[in-house]
């Protein structure tokens, strides 16, 4: 009797099943099937399913990392490793009765649109052509459609318009999820016309049937006067959430041209302007580092006070790509554990260091963030700012004037989170003076406190010409926008080494006030490029300073400068 009552008072013994999943090992006819199962089945027990090296087609060679954050986050775990097939027949199968019969081999293209419908009719995706037991197994299941024969001389389109008709209303408003089953354009190929020269990267899969998102792919969704286009503002139109921009996650690459992928943020998608980008691609797990539960607010290390010298100069330097689901589970990884082996190897050595981090991380990768905020505690001297373009990636310049109320709003809120007054701030070349006359305006009229936006052009290499000569401009008497400071790359012509890097920073005359942005996606080790940077090349005018003190640093050298005008 006692044994009994201390079952019922002690919590449930946690355990996990993982299920080692990659392209070399297992078929990519099952990768579907395993995924969309893992998401169903910790919809039901959360955290109780974990793939082990699913890190999808994007990133085929590179290190998946799900091993390490299994090991530091829940260490106490008991772990049983099941084979894919294992795994359907044994855990899957059992939790529901339907499945929907397709061809993988044919139809490949409607796979993100079919998890759309899996998930309406709680039914699993099984391939005619997979794993023998797995078929054998079928039996006494229900198949509730035969997409094989039905969608058989369909479009996608006509297959993505029809499913969402019929079956929208059962999705969450405000967020969609677009997998590209591996469409690809280039410049050597007819514009606009596209095949599957790829595979299609399952690792989101699991994150949207759990969160029950819309999922779909059109590859000329974002091309406006097209029929993908008139569908894809149909789809958005109906999952906006009042004012609220939609958050789109996955990662749209279809249309590359001007030297990046022109939908990747998503705002010139629709006409209305009023979605952008959680880029997520490539990234399997996502509820899983969230047991911890949503980040509402961050205590920050504290900020050092540095009043204006106008015989120094003044650099902050802010690691990229934040924004990105996959750098935070991966590159910022070890990014922050070499951070944490410097600084505590050599104090003083150590300086101040900006970490761009996307809000949506501290709503379903909290657990990954609290772990790179305990790294930050320990070296003191590290800090989080809001990537490109604070709430989303996206261009909020372009926003409706109730979007960007809204946005401003939100965004606000994830300052709050993350104990930040600075975002990375992206924009099109050609809006910079109309997002400065609404964007930026808006709010120096919000803002209680001076905020800063480092700016970064859309295409990177060209300038921004709103500066008028100087390393910054005001709007306002709280605002602060950044010229860009980019460091991309460490050997590439377009970038520089890090001798070169220092010239530039120790050339700008005395007063100059000014981040460096880096990014992480070229041939650049930031960690160890910025520490050799600082201890090595130097000079003792040039000082390193937080994000946060630039934009206090800008306000007192403006305000020095109209008392002496006075």
């Amino acid at each position: 009797m006692l044994l009994l009552l201390l079952s019922l008072l002690l919590p449930p013994t946690l355990s996990l099943t993982c299920i080692p999943l990659n392209t070399t090992t297992t078929p990519l006819s099952l990768h579907l099937l395993t995924q969309f199962c893992v998401g169903h089945l910790n919809s039901l027990t959360p955290n109780s399913f974990y793939t082990l090296g699913s890190n999808g087609v994007q990133f085929p060679t590179s290190e998946t990392n799900d091993q390490f954050w299994l090991d530091v986050l829940h260490p106490e775990y008991p772990v049983t490793l099941k084979s894919p097939v294992d795994f359907i027949i044994n855990d899957c199968f059992p939790s529901i009765n339907n499945f929907i019969e397709y061809d993988f081999d044919t139809q490949r293209e409607f796979e993100p649109i079919l998890v759309t419908l899996c998930v309406s009719l709680n039914a699993l995706p099984v391939s005619v052509n997979s794993d023998v037991k797995i078929m054998e197994a079928l039996e006494g299941m229900r198949m509730v459609k035969n997409v094989t024969y039905e969608w058989e001389n369909k479009s996608n389109l006509g297959i993505v318009e029809e499913v969402f008709e019929e079956y929208k209303e059962g999705f969450v408003k405000g967020e969609v999820v677009k997998i590209d089953p591996g469409y690809r354009w280039d410049g050597g190929k007819t514009p606009l016309i596209y095949h599957l020269t790829k595979d299609m990267d399952y690792s989101i899969v699991d994150f949207a049937v759990q969160n029950r998102l819309f999922t779909f792919f059109l590859a000329n969704g974002c091309v406006p006067l097209t029929a993908d286009h008139r569908v894809e503002e149909k789809i958005f139109r109906h999952f906006k959430k009042g004012s609220s921009t939609t958050a789109v996650y996955g990662y749209d690459d279809s249309v590359p041209l001007f030297g990046g992928d022109t939908y990747e943020a998503e705002t010139n998608c629709v006409r209305e302007h009023d979605i952008g980008q959680v880029a997520s691609t490539a990234v399997d797990n996502v509820n899983f580092y969230n047991t911890s539960g949503q980040i509402e607010n961050l205590e920050p290390n504290p900020i050092p006070v540095v009043e204006y010298d106008p015989e120094k100069t003044y650099v902050a330097f802010i690691v990229g790509d934040g924004d990105n689901f996959w750098h935070l589970k991966n590159n910022h990884m070890k990014l922050f554990n070499e951070r944490q082996t410097l600084c505590l190897d050599d104090p003083e050595s150590c300086f101040p260091m900006s970490w761009s981090i996307a809000p949506a991380a501290a709503k379903y990768m909290s657990d990954i963030i609290r772990y790179y905020d305990g790294i930050a505690k320990n070296t003191t001297k590290d800090y989080f700012v809001l990537p490109p373009s604070g709430s989303l990636y996206s261009y909020p310049g372009l926003f409706p004037s109730d979007v960007q109320d809204d946005y401003i709003n939100t965004m606000d809120k994830d300052m709050k989170v993350y104990n930040t007054r600075v975002s990375v701030h992206w924009e099109w070349f050609y809006n910079w003076r109309h997002a400065i006359s609404t964007y930026f305006t808006k709010w120096s009229e919000f803002a209680t406190s001076p905020r800063g936006f480092v700016l970064a052009n859309v295409p990177y290499l060209l300038p921004v010409w709103i500066f008028r000569g100087k390393e910054y401009r005001m709007v306002g008497d709280n605002v602060v926008l950044f010229k860009p400071n980019e460091w991309r790359y460490s050997s590439q012509k377009q970038s520089h080494t890090t001798e070169e890097m220092a010239d530039i920073l120790n050339g700008f005359e005395k007063g100059y006030i000014t981040p460096v942005y880096m990014t992480i996606d070229g041939s650049l080790e930031p960690i160890q490029a910025t520490h050799d940077l600082v201890t090595k090349y130097l000079d003792d005018h040039v000082e390193i300073v937080t994000a946060e003190s630039l934009v206090d640093l800008v306000i007192e050298k403006e305000a020095t400068a109209q008392a002496v005008k006075k």
